[in-house]
């Protein structure tokens, strides 16, 4: 039957594995932190280390004591493997955290705790194991390994102080509060190793290591409630939030700044006074950005902050930081200058500002041009129609004198059809839409209807027109009018004797890019040995002027009557005299 015994130091590594415990059970909450993990499993260790310790130092049989503190050097060597894997993962050294490196860190521990099962065979880790008389403690003498182990595990825990030590260095505000509070803790484990190695501890064979730790977890079991060990993490901080070019500002669940960038300090131009101070009383001087922060709700806005030298632009983004359920929640708060942006946008504003302006101007001109075109288009149109009806009082008047005289009324009926023809271009001009073409087969076809009332055709005698889509401007369309009055008129007074049926025809094409203009009959024809060229009829002589006006050409067949081909081109016409 085991036989117990209880002594203070039994009591203290009791309670020390309580708190271990109590440690695990808060810090597993909070595993997804960085380095919450590999915590718990610290604190999980150190509680091994304890109930071993705990057990060993209630039971009087020394061989039990022995396996006892053999099982113990499980958690002895797993806490500085896992306090340097700690440390790493807090601080965001994230590629050191390979399985190949996490291998190589516990290479060693494993060997010790092999050595350690198997000392009765080697004697590697302790040569020999002494009783104390009386006392709750073995005497160890140490062997090779042992001090090869410690060496290795003093290694682990120097790396790990250093991590700590340098983010100290380069952190501020309530960041280094927390790591004021884990370098405090990390002092006692060296302290107590030193004072067991060297023998200088008051109870023979007792290890102060333990103690140690377990005062540095009785630190951190107040660190975490006072500072918040595991709510708040400096990831990386020299290298994320200290270089970043936005602003960075965490308020804490009472509106103090704890902490804000160097870049939050240039845009708001703050000084080192701000962290610690209440909001409203650091950032005085910006009234709308204090409103936002107040509000402590998730929020996008951009905000203009003025100052008596310039105006600038912010981009205010704010989050909600929850740390625990009994605290109330801070804000995280992003500042991003966009005063660039901001001076282009009214930039471009003005400009499309002119450029709308210039299109008004613009818009303007042309409605005054249009309305200009319009009255001259008016104009035009009654210049056209006064012509027309100048024309028509001097087709009227000759009518009226070749009534009273009976010598000349032939010439004045010929005078008074090419004034008809004439007249007629600028009747279809003012009646069409547009002043600078007339439609050609309209033309002609009112000017044959006028021909055939003023000479009084035979019902045998037809007039056929064939000219379609045919479009000219008032100097092709004048010349073109009198040719085909002249040989119309011809036509009816020559072509047909003594009521003789017939038929005459105009066509007018386009082919080639000239226009063909074809007047036909198919009555006598023209007197033998007649030279139309050099005839000595006024109508002749004229359709030859007019021909050559047009630079055209006039081709003359006498077969089965007569037919005149008249070709001209598009472009040019010959200046009149």
């Amino acid at each position: 039957m085991l036989a117990f015994r209880y002594s203070p130091l039994t009591i203290v590594f009791a309670i020390a594995a309580i708190i271990s415990v109590s440690l695990v059970l808060y810090v597993w909450k909070r595993r997804s932190v960085p380095g919450g993990i590999y915590f718990t499993l610290l604190m999980a260790a150190v509680t091994e280390w304890a109930l071993m310790y705990t057990i060993g130092s209630s039971i009087v049989d020394a061989s039990i004591a022995i396996t006892c503190a053999k099982f113990a050097y499980i958690g002895i060597v797993s806490v500085p493997p896992l306090w340097l894997l700690f440390t790493v993962a807090y601080y965001k050294r994230s590629p050191w955290l390979t399985s190949n490196w996490i291998m190589l860190l516990v290479v060693i521990p494993l060997i010790t705790i092999g050595l350690v099962m198997t000392n009765e065979w080697h004697g590697l880790m302790w040569p020999s194991i002494i009783p104390v008389s009386g006392e709750p403690a073995l005497i160890f003498e140490h062997g090779i390994w042992f001090w090869v182990n410690t060496i290795y595990l003093y290694m682990l825990i120097l790396a790990g102080t250093i991590f700590l030590l340098k983010a100290f260095l380069k952190t501020r505000s309530t960041y280094r509060n927390q790591i004021g509070i884990m370098l405090l803790g990390v002092m006692f484990p060296w302290v107590g190793n030193a004072l067991y190695i060297t023998k200088l501890n008051m109870i023979p064979g007792l290890d102060l290591t333990l103690i140690a730790f377990i005062c540095m977890s009785i630190v951190y079991a107040w660190g975490f409630f006072r500072y918040r060990l595991f709510d708040l993490v400096p990831v990386a901080r020299e290298t994320i939030v200290t270089n970043m070019s936005d602003g960075v500002m965490v308020l804490d669940g009472r509106n103090r700044i704890v902490d804000i960038n160097p870049a939050a300090r240039r845009l708001i131009g703050e000084r080192d006074t701000a962290v610690g101070q209440g909001v409203e009383t650091a950032l005085s001087q910006w009234p709308d950005l204090v409103e936002y922060c107040l509000e402590k709700k998730e929020t996008s806005v951009e905000i203009q902050l003025s100052n008596p030298e310039d105006h600038q632009w912010l981009d205010v983004r704010t989050s909600i930081l929850h740390a625990s359920n009994t605290q109330l929640p801070g804000l995280l708060i992003i500042l991003h200058d966009v005063t660039e942006r901001k001076l282009n946008e009214d930039a471009l504003k003005r400009s499309n500002e002119s450029l709308q302006a210039e299109m008004k101007e613009r818009k303007k001109a042309e409605e005054i041009t249009r309305a200009s075109l319009h009255e001259k288009e008016v104009l035009l149109k009654e210049i056209h129609h006064r012509v027309k009806n100048n024309l028509q009082i001097i087709s009227s008047l000759l009518n009226l004198q070749s009534g009273t005289s009976h010598d000349n009324s032939s010439a004045f009926k010929e005078s008074q059809s090419r004034i008809k023809s004439m007249a007629l271009i600028h009747e279809k001009l003012y009646q069409s839409e547009s002043l600078s073409h007339i439609d050609f087969s309209g033309y002609v076809a009112s000017l044959t209807n006028y021909l055939s009332r003023s000479y009084i055709l035979s019902q045998n005698v037809t007039i056929e027109m064939d000219i379609q889509g045919i479009s000219l401007d008032v100097d092709r369309a004048i010349p073109c009018g009198l040719i085909i009055n002249e040989l119309v008129t011809n036509s009816l007074k020559y072509a047909f004797k003594d009521g003789k049926a017939g038929e005459i025809q105009i066509n007018m094409v386009m082919d080639g890019g000239k226009y063909v203009l074809i007047v036909s009959d198919d009555g006598v024809g023209l007197p033998q040995g007649l030279d139309f060229r050099n005839s000595p009829s006024l109508g002749l002589q004229l359709v030859n002027t007019l021909v050559e006006q047009l630079e055209g050409t006039i081709e003359l067949e006498k077969a089965a009557g007569t037919t005149f081909t008249i070709k001209f081109g598009e472009d040019g016409l010959r200046e009149k005299c």
